[in-house]
């Protein structure tokens, strides 16, 4: 069985989800790890 390594984020508005999602990816991208971002309402975008 694969080992599956996820973070969830969750907090109040205005905490810095975002700012900690945009910065998590970013050094994911750099260690060629794969990313993938579901949202409950489906409102991300690309």
């Amino acid at each position: 069985m694969a080992k599956i390594d996820m973070d969830v984020i969750l907090d109040d508005p205005g905490s810095g989800k975002s700012y900690d999602l945009v910065n998590t990816v970013s050094k994911m991208e750099e260690e060629k790890k794969s990313i993938y971002v579901f949202t409950p309402t489906g409102t991300a975008r690309a």
